[in-house]
């Protein structure tokens, strides 16, 4: 395989290592436990109101009385409004049902008075099962507030175009399921605007008819998530065989380095400029310090050489051990300057006769 097909592996093994380190880190970030909230049961909180109004006398309906939805109710031809209020407890699971009720009522011109009335004291039912539900019936005298309202304009000096007469249940009821208990408070308020003086007249307008209030008994369960370990250890696969690919492919890439070009002899080093060499017998001593200045190539010495026009001196030094090659020293001297290049090229007649030494001592030892 060639150099660079490693190198290109090399890189693809150490992208995927950084991505298995991160899927790592992503995996333990998940949590192995979540905690999950369990409905134990439900239940649901019904408050509903109806009415009939009784007509007075009047040339606008040839009936006496109006039911929800079957027209305006217009003050001045109404007698009274009957309403009807129902409430009814769900659960899904069988219970002992106690519920307490009171009702209030209060009667206000919006941030400006309130007058406040109790209608029914406080009541207690109770119920088996799963249901428990009442109804009660309020009975409004709208003759009779209209001029409640009125009276207290005279005294107070104030008008609003808009009258409220808030009808308040206050509902407690408590339920036992056998395992739990079961408590709230339900105000399912109905409000009866009085309107005067509007562009449709002076009529009677109810809001909140209808209440809901679902609720639940939950509790709070720890969930295993398998997944999320399988995925750990997913993780922990990939990087150890990304990791161990890309220790691989370094190893290779490192012993796969290119061979050392062979270096030339220092016959052929010498040879373009023989010239200009000039072979020292020994290493020139010096009265006064030099500066020496080394050179990377013959050829740049010899460079230097041409522009001082000056010979190239070369001294072979031999080597400290045997086995090593000798050290060829080329230098020019200019004044207390020296030029120097040094190389352990090896050389070529001594590389030739060094098998013919081994082969003469062979022949020695067989005579």
């Amino acid at each position: 395989m060639g150099r660079t097909k490693i190198a290109v592996l090399t890189i693809l093994f150490l992208l995927l290592s950084i991505i298995s380190i991160i899927g790592v880190y992503f995996t333990h970030q998940l949590p192995t436990e979540e905690e999950r909230i369990v409905s134990l049961h439900t239940y649901e909180q019904v408050g509903k109101y109806d009415y009939i109004a009784e007509l007075k006398p009047n040339e606008l309906h040839n009936q006496s009385t109006l039911s929800r939805d079957e027209g305006t109710l217009y003050t001045k031809i109404i007698k009274h409004i009957n309403i009807t209020f129902s409430y009814t407890f769900k659960c899904d699971h069988s219970t002992n049902i106690t519920t307490n009720y009171s009702t209030t009522m209060d009667l206000e011109a919006p941030q400006k008075w309130l007058k406040h009335f109790t209608t029914t004291p406080k009541q207690a039912m109770n119920f088996s099962g799963g249901v428990g539900e009442f109804s009660t019936t309020f009975f409004i005298n709208v003759t009779w507030f209209d001029e409640l309202i009125h009276s207290i304009e005279k005294e107070t000096g104030t008008f609003s175009p808009e009258y409220h007469l808030s009808i308040k249940p206050n509902i407690n009821t408590v339920a036992h399921t056998g395992t739990s208990i079961i408590e709230e408070s339900f105000n399912p308020t109905l409000v009866i605007k009085f309107k005067y003086r509007t562009p449709e007249g002076d009529h009677i307008f109810m809001e909140g008819l209808e209440h809901k209030s679902p609720g639940a008994i939950t509790q709070t369960e720890k969930v295993y998530r398998p997944n999320v370990r399988n995925q750990r250890y997913l993780s922990y696969a990939f990087f150890i065989t990304s990791l161990s690919s890309l220790l691989c492919t370094t190893w290779v890439f490192a012993k796969s380095k290119p061979a050392k070009p062979l270096e030339k002899p220092i016959e052929e080093i010498i040879a373009p400029h023989e010239e200009i060499i000039m072979e020292a017998a020994a290493e020139p001593t010096y009265e006064k310090q030099r500066t020496t200045i080394k050179m990377k190539t013959l050829e740049d010495l010899v460079g230097v050489a041409d522009g001082l026009a000056k010979p190239v001196l070369y001294l072979k030094k031999p080597p400290i051990t045997p086995s090593k090659e000798p050290t060829h020293i080329f230098y020019v001297l200019d004044g207390l300057i020296k030029y120097e290049y040094e190389t352990t090229a090896p050389s070529r007649v001594e590389k030739e006769a060094k098998p013919e030494a081994v082969s003469g001592e062979e022949n020695e030892d067989n005579d």
